[in-house]
């Protein structure tokens, strides 16, 4: 039997994951939104533009963050709102 581990691909947490977080908290500050986004967010969105990866998401924020930079590629897993 398959588990979702032995399908799934690990991205590693690097010093340039940490700079892009950083980068992303900046873009929210000067757009006055620092506080919507949490760190767990940010630092997955981060780590998927080190890697180019997709954020495949049921989550405004990586929306928001997609918005503020364009380096950030995410797809809701179903349209926003039909789910709720």
């Amino acid at each position: 039997m398959t588990g979702l581990r032995d399908e799934t691909l690990l991205l590693g947490m690097t010093e340039a994951v940490g700079e892009i977080t950083g980068e992303l908290q900046d873009a929210l500050a000067i757009e006055g939104k620092w506080r919507a986004v949490g760190v767990v967010d940010l630092l997955h969105a981060a780590t998927a533009i080190v890697h180019d990866a997709v954020v495949v998401h049921y989550d405004a924020d990586f929306e928001l963050l997609s918005e503020l930079d364009g380096r950030l590629r995410q797809e809701w897993v179903v349209p926003k709102g039909s789910i709720d």
